[in-house]
């Protein structure tokens, strides 16, 4: 069975990338493991018991579900604020065969900015597969 890693925030319930995620698996053997960085809201939210950390787990919570709903074998974790660090935490718990990154359009994504499907690729040594999802806000 194949292991991936998706590494999502903002665009992490976005239809392209929940087709993306359910295509893969229809077309084999796969099990995701979704990880949501507790990235930090800017703007800062008016309710002070909402932070990038609550954002990021109610994400996960509906992505997971969705996803389990379309019957793929998901599950997932909210990570480090850094997308990189989150990955890699979580490669160091389990093995992955490829990661998937989803991310907004270049312009708008802090993520790409900051080369984070590039990084990735050599920090873990695995095959990453890099989602443009155009359909969300600005931001990942």
């Amino acid at each position: 069975m194949q292991r991936v890693l998706v590494v999502a925030n903002e665009t992490l319930g976005a239809p392209g990338l929940i087709e993306a995620i359910r295509a893969r698996a229809a077309a084999g053997d796969c099990a995701f493991h979704l990880v949501v960085p507790a990235t930090r809201l800017d703007p800062s939210p008016e309710d002070e018991d909402v932070d990038g950390r609550t954002v990021a787990k109610e994400r996960l919570g509906h992505a997971v579900a969705e996803l389990a709903w379309l019957r793929v074998l998901v599950g997932g974790e909210v990570g480090d604020p850094s997308p990189i660090v989150a990955a890699a935490d979580a490669a160091r718990r389990d093995t992955y065969d490829a990661v998937m990154v989803s991310t907004s359009a270049p312009g708008c994504s802090r993520w790409l900015k900051m080369g984070v499907p590039r990084r990735l690729e050599r920090f873990l040594r695995i095959p990453v597969e890099h989602l443009v999802i155009s359909s969300v806000p600005t931001g990942d």
